[in-house]
Protein backbone atom coordinates (compact mmCIF):
# COMPACT_ATOMS: atom_id res chain seq x y z
CA UNK A 1 0.00 0.00 0.00
CA UNK A 2 1.40 3.76 -0.36
CA UNK A 3 3.77 6.01 1.75
CA UNK A 4 3.26 9.75 1.50
CA UNK A 5 0.65 12.09 0.16
CA UNK A 6 0.79 13.78 -3.22
CA UNK A 7 0.83 17.58 -2.86
CA UNK A 8 0.90 19.53 -6.12
CA UNK A 9 1.48 23.20 -6.82
CA UNK A 10 -1.76 24.21 -8.64
CA UNK A 11 0.16 26.49 -11.01
CA UNK A 12 2.50 23.69 -12.05
CA UNK A 13 -0.42 21.27 -12.35
CA UNK A 14 -1.93 23.41 -15.09
CA UNK A 15 1.10 22.63 -17.29
CA UNK A 16 1.03 18.85 -16.77
CA UNK A 17 -0.10 16.87 -19.85
CA UNK A 18 -3.32 15.06 -18.99
CA UNK A 19 -3.08 11.56 -20.49
CA UNK A 20 -0.20 9.77 -18.81
CA UNK A 21 -0.28 12.12 -15.79
CA UNK A 22 -3.79 11.78 -14.33
CA UNK A 23 -2.64 10.79 -10.83
CA UNK A 24 -0.36 13.83 -10.71
CA UNK A 25 -3.01 16.14 -12.20
CA UNK A 26 -5.71 15.09 -9.73
CA UNK A 27 -3.61 15.39 -6.57
CA UNK A 28 -6.08 14.87 -3.70
CA UNK A 29 -9.18 15.11 -5.90
CA UNK A 30 -10.05 11.44 -5.57
CA UNK A 31 -11.02 9.36 -2.55
CA UNK A 32 -7.93 7.11 -2.33
CA UNK A 33 -5.05 9.44 -3.08
CA UNK A 34 -1.34 8.85 -2.56
CA UNK A 35 2.00 9.72 -4.09
CA UNK A 36 1.65 7.60 -7.23
CA UNK A 37 4.31 9.50 -9.16
CA UNK A 38 7.17 7.16 -10.04
CA UNK A 39 4.98 4.11 -9.37
CA UNK A 40 2.09 4.27 -11.85
CA UNK A 41 3.03 3.08 -15.36
CA UNK A 42 1.81 5.28 -18.23
CA UNK A 43 -0.15 3.25 -20.78
CA UNK A 44 1.74 4.11 -23.97
CA UNK A 45 0.51 2.46 -27.18
CA UNK A 46 3.90 3.13 -28.82
CA UNK A 47 5.71 1.05 -26.20
CA UNK A 48 2.94 -1.54 -25.91
CA UNK A 49 2.59 -2.34 -29.59
CA UNK A 50 0.07 0.13 -30.97
CA UNK A 51 0.06 3.34 -32.97
CA UNK A 52 -0.04 6.58 -31.02
CA UNK A 53 -2.93 8.88 -31.90
CA UNK A 54 -3.47 12.22 -30.15
CA UNK A 55 -7.12 12.71 -29.18
CA UNK A 56 -8.70 16.15 -28.91
CA UNK A 57 -11.55 16.98 -26.52
CA UNK A 58 -14.00 17.25 -29.40
CA UNK A 59 -13.84 13.83 -31.04
CA UNK A 60 -17.10 12.65 -32.53
CA UNK A 61 -18.37 9.14 -33.10
CA UNK A 62 -17.88 9.50 -36.85
CA UNK A 63 -14.11 9.88 -36.28
CA UNK A 64 -13.79 6.61 -34.40
CA UNK A 65 -11.90 4.65 -37.08
CA UNK A 66 -9.16 7.29 -37.26
CA UNK A 67 -8.61 7.79 -33.52
CA UNK A 68 -9.00 4.41 -31.79
CA UNK A 69 -5.90 2.70 -30.44
CA UNK A 70 -4.95 0.27 -27.68
CA UNK A 71 -5.89 2.56 -24.83
CA UNK A 72 -8.17 5.22 -26.32
CA UNK A 73 -11.51 4.49 -27.99
CA UNK A 74 -14.48 6.57 -29.09
CA UNK A 75 -18.12 5.49 -28.97
CA UNK A 76 -21.08 7.76 -29.72
CA UNK A 77 -19.08 10.95 -29.27
CA UNK A 78 -17.46 9.81 -26.00
CA UNK A 79 -13.71 9.06 -25.91
CA UNK A 80 -12.45 6.91 -23.04
CA UNK A 81 -8.65 6.97 -22.71
CA UNK A 82 -6.79 4.80 -20.22
CA UNK A 83 -3.89 6.79 -18.80
CA UNK A 84 -1.84 4.88 -16.21
CA UNK A 85 -1.93 1.64 -14.21
CA UNK A 86 -0.59 0.86 -10.76
CA UNK A 87 -0.97 -2.47 -8.99
CA UNK A 88 0.05 -3.76 -5.59
CA UNK A 89 -0.73 -7.16 -4.03
CA UNK A 90 -4.45 -6.54 -3.48
CA UNK A 91 -5.63 -3.77 -5.80
CA UNK A 92 -5.14 -2.39 -9.28
CA UNK A 93 -5.65 1.33 -9.97
CA UNK A 94 -6.37 2.54 -13.52
CA UNK A 95 -6.44 6.26 -14.24
CA UNK A 96 -8.46 7.42 -17.22
CA UNK A 97 -9.79 10.43 -19.10
CA UNK A 98 -13.30 10.83 -20.50
CA UNK A 99 -13.76 13.42 -23.26
CA UNK A 100 -17.19 14.11 -24.72
CA UNK A 101 -18.63 15.86 -27.74
CA UNK A 102 -21.49 17.20 -25.61
CA UNK A 103 -21.11 18.61 -22.07
CA UNK A 104 -20.87 16.09 -19.23
CA UNK A 105 -23.88 16.44 -16.89
CA UNK A 106 -23.42 17.25 -13.20
CA UNK A 107 -22.81 14.31 -10.88
CA UNK A 108 -22.63 13.41 -7.19
CA UNK A 109 -19.79 15.01 -5.20
CA UNK A 110 -17.98 13.28 -2.35
CA UNK A 111 -15.72 15.85 -0.76
CA UNK A 112 -13.51 17.13 -3.59
CA UNK A 113 -14.28 14.12 -5.79
CA UNK A 114 -16.79 13.90 -8.63
CA UNK A 115 -18.18 10.36 -8.60
CA UNK A 116 -19.08 8.39 -11.73
CA UNK A 117 -19.69 4.66 -12.22
CA UNK A 118 -18.69 2.24 -14.95
CA UNK A 119 -20.53 -0.96 -15.88
CA UNK A 120 -19.53 -3.59 -18.38
CA UNK A 121 -18.36 -7.10 -19.09
CA UNK A 122 -16.68 -9.56 -16.75
CA UNK A 123 -13.27 -8.54 -15.46
CA UNK A 124 -11.09 -11.12 -17.22
CA UNK A 125 -7.93 -11.69 -15.16
CA UNK A 126 -5.56 -14.05 -16.97
CA UNK A 127 -4.86 -16.01 -13.76
CA UNK A 128 -8.51 -16.46 -12.70
CA UNK A 129 -10.88 -19.21 -13.87
CA UNK A 130 -13.83 -18.00 -15.93
CA UNK A 131 -16.41 -19.08 -13.33
CA UNK A 132 -14.69 -16.93 -10.68
CA UNK A 133 -14.62 -13.70 -12.69
CA UNK A 134 -16.34 -10.59 -11.36
CA UNK A 135 -18.63 -8.20 -13.18
CA UNK A 136 -17.39 -4.66 -13.95
CA UNK A 137 -19.55 -2.38 -11.78
CA UNK A 138 -17.15 0.06 -10.13
CA UNK A 139 -16.87 3.63 -8.94
CA UNK A 140 -14.77 6.29 -10.64
CA UNK A 141 -13.37 8.94 -8.32
CA UNK A 142 -11.97 12.07 -9.95
CA UNK A 143 -12.66 15.56 -11.18
CA UNK A 144 -14.54 17.35 -13.94
CA UNK A 145 -11.74 19.42 -15.50
CA UNK A 146 -14.01 21.30 -17.89
CA UNK A 147 -17.51 20.82 -19.30
CA UNK A 148 -16.29 18.12 -21.72
CA UNK A 149 -13.43 16.47 -19.81
CA UNK A 150 -13.40 14.21 -16.76
CA UNK A 151 -10.29 12.61 -15.23
CA UNK A 152 -10.64 9.85 -12.67
CA UNK A 153 -9.30 6.67 -11.12
CA UNK A 154 -10.85 3.21 -11.26
CA UNK A 155 -9.98 0.99 -8.29
CA UNK A 156 -10.41 -2.79 -8.69
CA UNK A 157 -9.73 -5.27 -5.88
CA UNK A 158 -7.80 -8.30 -7.12
CA UNK A 159 -9.27 -11.78 -6.75
CA UNK A 160 -7.03 -14.37 -5.08
CA UNK A 161 -3.26 -13.82 -4.95
CA UNK A 162 -2.03 -12.41 -8.28
CA UNK A 163 1.18 -13.53 -10.00
CA UNK A 164 3.93 -10.99 -10.63
CA UNK A 165 2.57 -10.31 -14.13
CA UNK A 166 -0.91 -10.84 -15.54
CA UNK A 167 -3.29 -9.50 -18.18
CA UNK A 168 -6.57 -7.74 -17.43
CA UNK A 169 -9.25 -7.58 -20.16
CA UNK A 170 -12.52 -5.70 -19.77
CA UNK A 171 -15.16 -3.80 -21.70
CA UNK A 172 -16.95 -0.70 -20.43
CA UNK A 173 -20.54 -0.60 -21.68
CA UNK A 174 -21.98 2.23 -19.59
CA UNK A 175 -20.60 5.34 -17.86
CA UNK A 176 -23.10 6.65 -15.31
CA UNK A 177 -23.59 9.69 -13.12
CA UNK A 178 -26.25 10.72 -10.64
CA UNK A 179 -27.27 13.94 -8.93
CA UNK A 180 -30.28 14.49 -6.64
CA UNK A 181 -31.66 11.07 -7.60
CA UNK A 182 -31.52 11.74 -11.34
CA UNK A 183 -29.31 9.34 -13.28
CA UNK A 184 -27.67 9.83 -16.69
CA UNK A 185 -25.39 7.61 -18.75
CA UNK A 186 -23.17 7.29 -21.82
CA UNK A 187 -23.47 3.92 -23.58
CA UNK A 188 -20.97 2.17 -25.83
CA UNK A 189 -18.43 -0.64 -26.05
CA UNK A 190 -14.99 0.53 -24.96
CA UNK A 191 -12.81 -2.58 -24.87
CA UNK A 192 -9.30 -2.79 -23.37
CA UNK A 193 -6.52 -5.23 -22.57
CA UNK A 194 -3.81 -4.21 -20.07
CA UNK A 195 -0.56 -5.92 -19.08
CA UNK A 196 -0.17 -5.51 -15.33
CA UNK A 197 2.92 -5.92 -13.14
CA UNK A 198 2.55 -6.11 -9.35
CA UNK A 199 4.56 -3.46 -7.50
CA UNK A 200 5.69 -4.51 -4.01
CA UNK A 201 6.90 -1.02 -3.06
CA UNK A 202 5.58 0.09 0.33
CA UNK A 203 3.03 2.80 -0.43
CA UNK A 204 0.30 4.11 1.89
CA UNK A 205 -3.07 4.88 0.29
CA UNK A 206 -5.48 7.24 2.05
CA UNK A 207 -9.10 6.08 2.09
CA UNK A 208 -12.31 8.00 2.71
CA UNK A 209 -14.61 5.90 4.87
CA UNK A 210 -17.91 6.96 3.42
CA UNK A 211 -20.71 5.12 1.72
CA UNK A 212 -21.36 6.12 -1.85
CA UNK A 213 -24.68 7.60 -2.94
CA UNK A 214 -25.57 4.38 -4.73
CA UNK A 215 -24.83 2.31 -1.59
CA UNK A 216 -22.01 0.38 -3.27
CA UNK A 217 -20.16 0.43 0.05
CA UNK A 218 -16.99 1.75 1.63
CA UNK A 219 -14.67 3.63 -0.70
Amino acid sequence: IFSGICVINPVLAENIPLVGHVFEKLGKSFSFYGDYRGYARPLDENKDGGENTENSSEITGSEKADTDNLYSQTENGVTLSLSEVYCHEKTVYISLVIRTENPIPETYMQGESSILYVMGSDLDFSYVDKEDEEFLWHELSGKLLDKNTYAGVLRIDLPQNPPEKFKLDFMVQKIMGSVEGEEWSFDGQWKYSIDVTVDHTDVVTKKVNQASQCDIGEI
